[in-house]
């Protein structure tokens, strides 16, 4: 109760749900959308107990993020809570290859969503809580499970999966396995 809280990709599925059961909870809820249209929806959804309202971001956009930043300074000056649920996924029939899938895959869920908590963690209060979130997809126990070399696919999970990760080693992480693909 009292808290604020930012949902990216608030507009539907996950995203809608978390930034429902926040508002719910008591908390003032600024839910995003790609869209004027799913900024508007979000915003129709808040009334009576359930305080909020909704915003165009996308993450992929510096100016928008910068935006919202702007917006959250003005109206609430700090925010307690980030959910990062902006992402996008290919459909399993999608018929552009691995590599165009990496790098476009990762240039959202990866390097927006990293620019994007560049951009809003100064207006995070101390001790704020972020939420990063991940498909089934993002689970470390996948990584080499149809691989032929179990201990390199080992290594790089204990190397996600360590307490000392750099971020200069995950981008590093991120850029091979996109040029790989």
């Amino acid at each position: 109760t009292g808290k604020v809280a930012l949902v990216t990709g608030a507009s539907r599925g996950i995203g809608e749900a978390i930034a429902h059961k926040l508002a719910e909870a008591g908390a003032t809820v600024i839910g995003t959308a790609t869209s004027e249209s799913g900024a508007k929806a979000i915003d129709g959804r808040f009334g009576g107990d359930l305080k909020g309202k909704g915003l165009m971001l996308d993450v992929t956009d510096a100016d928008s993020i910068k935006a919202v930043m702007d917006d959250i300074e003005k109206t609430y000056g700090t925010v307690d809570i980030l959910v990062n649920n902006a992402g996008i996924a290919f459909k399993h029939d999608a018929k552009e290859t691995i590599g165009v899938q990496a790098k476009v895959t990762l240039a959202t869920n990866y390097w927006a969503n990293k620019r994007t908590c560049d951009i809003l963690f100064p207006v995070l209060k101390a001790g704020a809580r972020v939420v990063n979130m991940s498909s089934y997809c993002g689970f470390l126990g996948h990584i080499g499970a149809k691989s032929g070399d179990k201990d390199k696919a080992a290594e790089l999970r204990k190397t996600l999966a360590s307490p000392d990760l750099t971020v200069e080693t995950l981008d590093s992480l991120m850029t091979e396995f996109v040029r790989t693909a």
